[in-house]
Protein backbone atom coordinates (compact mmCIF):
# COMPACT_ATOMS: atom_id res chain seq x y z
CA UNK A 1 0.00 0.00 0.00
CA UNK A 2 1.55 3.36 -1.41
CA UNK A 3 2.34 5.78 1.71
CA UNK A 4 0.50 9.18 1.97
CA UNK A 5 3.19 12.20 1.17
CA UNK A 6 3.09 14.13 4.57
CA UNK A 7 2.02 17.37 4.32
CA UNK A 8 4.55 19.89 6.46
CA UNK A 9 2.94 22.68 7.81
CA UNK A 10 4.85 26.28 8.86
CA UNK A 11 3.66 27.84 12.05
CA UNK A 12 3.85 31.11 11.22
CA UNK A 13 3.62 34.70 13.85
CA UNK A 14 5.86 37.10 15.45
CA UNK A 15 9.53 36.27 16.65
CA UNK A 16 11.06 39.55 17.57
CA UNK A 17 10.62 42.04 20.07
CA UNK A 18 12.40 45.16 20.83
CA UNK A 19 12.63 46.34 24.34
CA UNK A 20 11.00 50.15 24.91
CA UNK A 21 11.27 52.40 27.31
CA UNK A 22 8.69 54.66 29.16
CA UNK A 23 8.36 56.78 26.17
CA UNK A 24 7.24 53.67 24.19
CA UNK A 25 10.20 53.64 21.48
CA UNK A 26 12.71 51.20 21.33
CA UNK A 27 16.16 51.40 23.17
CA UNK A 28 19.49 51.13 20.98
CA UNK A 29 22.00 50.31 21.99
CA UNK A 30 25.51 52.17 21.20
CA UNK A 31 25.42 50.75 17.69
CA UNK A 32 21.98 52.27 17.07
CA UNK A 33 20.40 48.55 16.97
CA UNK A 34 17.18 47.73 18.77
CA UNK A 35 17.88 46.43 22.25
CA UNK A 36 15.78 42.74 22.17
CA UNK A 37 13.12 42.34 24.88
CA UNK A 38 14.11 38.74 25.66
CA UNK A 39 10.92 38.39 28.00
CA UNK A 40 8.40 39.19 25.34
CA UNK A 41 10.80 37.32 22.52
CA UNK A 42 10.53 34.08 24.64
CA UNK A 43 6.50 34.40 25.39
CA UNK A 44 6.20 34.50 21.47
CA UNK A 45 8.29 31.11 21.02
CA UNK A 46 6.17 29.62 23.98
CA UNK A 47 3.06 30.72 21.65
CA UNK A 48 4.66 29.44 18.60
CA UNK A 49 5.53 25.88 20.60
CA UNK A 50 2.28 25.27 22.11
CA UNK A 51 0.66 26.04 18.21
CA UNK A 52 3.33 23.67 17.26
CA UNK A 53 2.40 21.17 19.41
CA UNK A 54 -1.23 21.39 18.60
CA UNK A 55 -0.40 20.61 15.00
CA UNK A 56 1.38 17.25 15.74
CA UNK A 57 -1.34 16.06 18.01
CA UNK A 58 -4.06 16.41 14.79
CA UNK A 59 -5.71 13.56 14.67
CA UNK A 60 -6.21 10.81 11.79
CA UNK A 61 -3.42 13.02 9.70
CA UNK A 62 0.08 12.56 8.21
CA UNK A 63 1.50 16.40 9.17
CA UNK A 64 4.72 16.99 10.39
CA UNK A 65 5.29 21.52 11.22
CA UNK A 66 7.76 23.33 10.96
CA UNK A 67 8.34 25.88 13.27
CA UNK A 68 10.97 28.55 13.25
CA UNK A 69 10.50 29.97 16.75
CA UNK A 70 11.99 26.62 17.68
CA UNK A 71 14.64 26.28 15.06
CA UNK A 72 16.84 29.17 16.11
CA UNK A 73 15.83 29.37 19.73
CA UNK A 74 18.16 31.64 21.57
CA UNK A 75 20.18 32.05 18.72
CA UNK A 76 20.15 35.71 18.96
CA UNK A 77 22.52 34.97 22.04
CA UNK A 78 24.42 32.13 20.86
CA UNK A 79 25.49 33.03 17.45
CA UNK A 80 26.25 36.09 15.43
CA UNK A 81 24.44 34.76 12.29
CA UNK A 82 22.31 38.28 12.04
CA UNK A 83 18.40 38.45 11.64
CA UNK A 84 18.71 38.37 7.81
CA UNK A 85 20.25 35.29 7.37
CA UNK A 86 17.03 33.93 10.01
CA UNK A 87 15.05 35.10 7.79
CA UNK A 88 16.52 33.86 4.57
CA UNK A 89 16.50 30.32 5.96
CA UNK A 90 12.71 30.55 7.04
CA UNK A 91 11.95 31.57 3.25
CA UNK A 92 13.93 28.50 2.04
CA UNK A 93 12.15 26.73 4.03
CA UNK A 94 8.98 27.62 2.77
CA UNK A 95 9.62 27.48 -0.63
CA UNK A 96 11.03 24.13 -0.93
CA UNK A 97 9.52 22.03 1.82
CA UNK A 98 5.94 23.79 3.08
CA UNK A 99 3.05 23.07 1.79
CA UNK A 100 0.49 25.30 4.06
CA UNK A 101 0.76 27.47 7.23
CA UNK A 102 -0.99 28.22 10.33
CA UNK A 103 -0.60 31.90 12.13
CA UNK A 104 -0.16 32.50 15.72
CA UNK A 105 -2.59 34.62 16.98
CA UNK A 106 -0.12 37.89 17.18
CA UNK A 107 0.78 37.52 13.26
CA UNK A 108 -0.83 40.82 12.83
CA UNK A 109 1.87 42.39 14.60
CA UNK A 110 4.83 40.90 12.45
CA UNK A 111 5.99 42.48 9.28
CA UNK A 112 8.27 39.41 9.04
CA UNK A 113 4.86 37.03 9.19
CA UNK A 114 3.33 40.07 6.73
CA UNK A 115 5.97 38.87 4.09
CA UNK A 116 5.80 35.02 4.78
CA UNK A 117 2.32 35.52 4.05
CA UNK A 118 3.09 37.19 0.69
CA UNK A 119 5.22 34.48 -0.37
CA UNK A 120 2.66 31.51 0.55
CA UNK A 121 0.34 33.86 -1.80
CA UNK A 122 3.08 33.70 -4.61
CA UNK A 123 3.61 30.18 -3.81
CA UNK A 124 -0.24 29.45 -4.37
CA UNK A 125 0.41 27.40 -0.53
CA UNK A 126 -2.58 28.11 1.87
CA UNK A 127 -2.58 30.13 4.72
CA UNK A 128 -4.76 29.30 7.94
CA UNK A 129 -5.99 31.19 10.97
CA UNK A 130 -7.43 28.57 12.84
CA UNK A 131 -7.20 24.96 13.13
CA UNK A 132 -10.48 23.77 11.79
CA UNK A 133 -10.10 24.78 8.49
CA UNK A 134 -6.55 23.30 8.13
CA UNK A 135 -7.66 20.12 9.46
CA UNK A 136 -10.33 19.52 6.78
CA UNK A 137 -7.91 20.69 4.05
CA UNK A 138 -5.17 18.31 5.76
CA UNK A 139 -7.57 15.43 5.33
CA UNK A 140 -8.35 16.59 1.58
CA UNK A 141 -12.16 16.73 2.26
CA UNK A 142 -12.80 18.89 -0.72
CA UNK A 143 -16.22 16.99 -0.79
CA UNK A 144 -17.51 18.93 2.54
CA UNK A 145 -15.85 21.93 2.02
CA UNK A 146 -15.11 24.94 -0.13
CA UNK A 147 -12.17 26.55 0.81
CA UNK A 148 -11.79 30.10 -0.66
CA UNK A 149 -9.35 32.80 0.28
CA UNK A 150 -10.37 35.79 2.24
CA UNK A 151 -8.21 39.21 2.10
CA UNK A 152 -7.31 41.03 5.35
CA UNK A 153 -5.97 44.47 4.71
CA UNK A 154 -3.14 45.21 7.64
CA UNK A 155 -1.80 48.12 7.20
CA UNK A 156 -1.03 49.03 3.64
CA UNK A 157 -0.23 45.09 3.33
CA UNK A 158 -3.27 42.57 1.77
CA UNK A 159 -2.47 39.20 3.47
CA UNK A 160 -4.73 35.95 1.94
CA UNK A 161 -5.98 34.22 4.30
CA UNK A 162 -7.84 30.33 3.56
CA UNK A 163 -11.12 29.46 4.87
CA UNK A 164 -13.47 27.02 3.71
CA UNK A 165 -17.31 28.51 3.19
CA UNK A 166 -19.57 27.92 6.06
CA UNK A 167 -17.14 27.24 8.65
CA UNK A 168 -17.80 27.85 12.43
CA UNK A 169 -15.00 27.60 13.75
CA UNK A 170 -13.26 31.02 14.72
CA UNK A 171 -9.69 32.23 14.59
CA UNK A 172 -7.44 30.95 17.43
CA UNK A 173 -6.80 33.18 19.86
CA UNK A 174 -4.06 33.80 22.31
CA UNK A 175 -6.48 32.39 25.05
CA UNK A 176 -6.61 28.55 23.16
CA UNK A 177 -3.45 28.63 23.04
CA UNK A 178 -2.55 29.23 26.95
CA UNK A 179 -5.34 26.90 27.62
CA UNK A 180 -3.54 23.86 25.66
CA UNK A 181 -2.06 22.48 28.53
CA UNK A 182 0.35 20.02 26.95
CA UNK A 183 3.34 20.03 25.97
CA UNK A 184 6.09 17.14 25.50
CA UNK A 185 4.34 15.69 28.93
CA UNK A 186 4.78 18.91 31.05
CA UNK A 187 2.60 21.75 31.87
CA UNK A 188 3.63 25.17 30.35
CA UNK A 189 2.80 27.99 32.64
CA UNK A 190 1.21 30.72 31.97
CA UNK A 191 3.76 34.02 31.60
CA UNK A 192 2.58 36.73 33.71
Amino acid sequence: MPKTRMKIVAVLGKYYVPKRGADGNAIVDSTGCPVPDFNAMENNRRLAEILHAMLWSLPGVEVGGFCAHRNTRRFELLTDAGETRYQEFDRQMIERAVDAAILIPNWRDSQGTLKEIELMDLLDRPVFEELESLNAWLQEDRQRFFFRKAVKRIGSRRCKITYWVGRTARALTLKDLWSYHRLDGHCIPRPA
